[in-house]
Order: structure tokens, then sequence, then C-alpha cells
């Protein structure tokens, strides 16, 4: 009976001091991770009406902290043909986050793509873990027949694609579709890039960017837990 007795008080003890990790360990846990993108939903531009067929150097004048590098032959010269839409543009869907969206073309003929580039609050570091998500839509027109793909990459410079991390296709025609997944960093980087992939003919718009730092265990919880083990363990022993 005595010994039921301390099995049952040692149990009890254990799961207390696994509760009292779990809660402090919470408690020890960093709160929601930052959005590492400066300019994430292109929010901050100066122009004040959609502009289509920007060539490089017209789109980093008009977007802060967004970089476009595509080698696209630009309708009025230059390389790049990047768009800056509102919900006034014509082309659905309205903007997923705030007033403006952008727009990439991918060239079918193989003639080039667009692409952009992301200033970061942080760097990117080899071997971390990150969560990156963001809004994506297909509009098919006849211009644009094709359904689009997307490489996605990092890079030590904001004028290339630097080391490509992933390849999405985005299947939702005229309406958003939310594209997320996990990546650990194959190496440090500086910039997140977005490029269209080479082959389809096609043109998306892009919105609401986040990346993040997937946030390991709070060290709370481990010490506590492993506290409660080694009360039960010792109780058991008496």
């Amino acid at each position: 009976m005595l010994e039921h007795i301390k099995d049952n008080a040692s149990t009890r003890c254990t799961a207390i001091a696994c509760v009292y990790g779990c809660v402090f360990g919470l408690l020890a846990t960093p709160a929601a991770a930052q959005n590492l993108i400066v300019n994430p939903s292109f929010e901050d531009t100066s122009t004040d009406q959609t502009r289509f067929n920007l060539n490089n150097p017209e789109f980093n004048a008009f977007m802060a902290n967004v970089t476009a590098f595509g080698d696209r032959p630009g309708t009025g010269g230059g390389m790049g043909e990047m768009d800056i839409m509102d919900g006034r543009a014509g082309f659905s869907p309205l903007p997923f986050d705030g007033r403006w969206k952008v727009g990439l073309g991918h060239d079918g003929d193989g003639e080039g793509i667009d692409a952009f580039s992301f200033d970061l609050l942080a760097p990117i570091q080899a071997g971390t873990l990150y969560t990156l998500s963001f809004q994506a839509v297909s509009v098919t027109r006849d211009f644009s027949p094709d359904l689009a793909a997307l490489d996605i990459g990092i890079s030590d410079a904001p004028d290339a694609f630097g080391t490509l991390i992933e390849t999405t296709d985005i299947v939702a025609d005229d309406d958003w579709q939310l594209i997320e997944f996990n990546f650990f960093a194959p190496t440090d980087a500086a910039y997140l890039t977005i490029q269209g992939t080479r082959g389809p003919d096609a043109w998306s718009h892009l919105d609401d960017f986040s990346l993040i730092v997937v946030p390991s265990p709070g060290a709370g919880a481990v010490v506590f837990l492993a506290a409660g083990m080694l009360v039960g363990q010792r109780r058991r022993q008496r």
C-alpha cells in the first residue's frame, strides 16, 4: 500500500513538473516572427496610377526596396515589362493586400522573363529554416494563354537571381492562390528573388509576400520538462 501511494505521488509530481515546463516553455517561446521583407505588398510606391510594361529602371524608380532585373525586352525600350496595378487596372482580381499588386511577364517565345528582388530587414543565414508565403494568380488572356510558374531564389545582389530554392506552379486562373513553403537556406544571402519560369506564355500577378524565420522551441520547455523527468525519476528511486 505504501509503495502504491509513493508511486501515485511520484506520478503526480512528474505531471505537475511537466505542466510547469510546458507553461514556462510557452512563456519562453519567442513572439510571432517578423516579416523580413521590407515592402511585402508593394504599398511603398511613388506612382498614383496603374502603370503597365515598365522597363527595369522605370519600375525601380517607382517602387521602393524592390529591384526589377529581368531580361524580357521592353515594349518601350530597355529590358523588363513589369506592371504596378491598383484595383482600377481592369484585370482581376483586385489586389489582395492594400492598394497595389505587381505583374510579371513570362515570355513563351524564349525572348526573356521578368524578375525582381526584395530588400530584407536582415540577411538570410545558411542553415536557417524559413517560411515563405505569398498570393499569386495567373491572368489568362489572348496575349497570355498559359498558366504561370515562378522560380524563387536567394541572392547576394539585388540584380541577380542567385541560388534557386523552389519552383512553384500558379494553378489559379483569375483568383488568388496562397503559395507557402518552408526551406532551409543553402547559403547566406541578402535578397529574396522572384522570376518567371522560361517557357509558359503567361502573366502572373503577385501580392502579400511574407518571409519569416521558423522559431525553434522555447528553451524553457526543454529545461522544465527535463526537470520534471528528473524529479519523477528520483522519487521512483526512493
